[in-house]
């Protein structure tokens, strides 16, 4: 039976020093010991890039509400004041 070439996901342990060892087993945790395909990353990149596009006009919008609430309280003075 031959034996596999050694990889982060199928390595042959016992060539691996202890050190070695203990770096395949951390990324085994980080990636579940799976091998993500192009097709998995390309769909993780886009969900990211639109999370990052919502998370923008969600901050452009806040940034503008507090200008405008900033210039009205100039115009106005602060809501609840009593002069």
């Amino acid at each position: 039976m031959s034996r596999a070439p050694a990889s982060i996901f199928n390595p042959e342990l016992e060539d691996l020093t202890e050190n070695e060892r203990a770096w395949v087993g951390f990324l085994r945790l980080l990636t579940n010991d799976t091998d993500p395909s192009p097709r998995d990353d390309k769909k993780r990149i886009k969900d990211l890039e639109r999370d990052l596009a919502r998370k923008e006009k969600a901050l452009a919008e806040a940034a503008a509400l507090i200008i405008l609430r900033k210039k009205a309280e100039a115009i106005w003075g602060r809501a609840g004041e009593d002069e």
